[in-house]
């Protein structure tokens, strides 16, 4: 993977070819970055409300054995885990 930053004296920085800055404030590939991974974020947390929805009906019609009810808790779980370690990093 390409970093964006790196640590100098406990801090970390970002080399100014990396980003810029106008009146709207910041921009630049370490930007675009961020940008994508709160993207990434949101729409981990978005399906995970969907999944929940979705698991409920399942449950409620008995399809506790069925294919998709198993798919759709395996990637609960998923999320889940990878929400675990976003908060274990303060991302979250």
């Amino acid at each position: 993977m390409h970093r964006y930053t790196e640590k100098i004296d406990g801090q970390f920085v970002i080399n100014d070819k990396h980003i810029n800055s106008n009146d709207n404030g910041y921009y630049g590939d370490a930007v675009d970055k961020l940008a994508v991974f709160e993207d990434i974020i949101d729409d981990i947390l978005l399906k995970q409300n969907e999944i929940s929805q979705e698991l409920k009906i399942l449950r409620n019609e008995q399809q506790t054995k069925s294919y998709r009810f198993r798919q759709l808790l395996g990637q609960k779980l998923t999320n889940s885990a990878l929400i675990s370690i976003f908060e274990s990093y303060k991302l979250m």
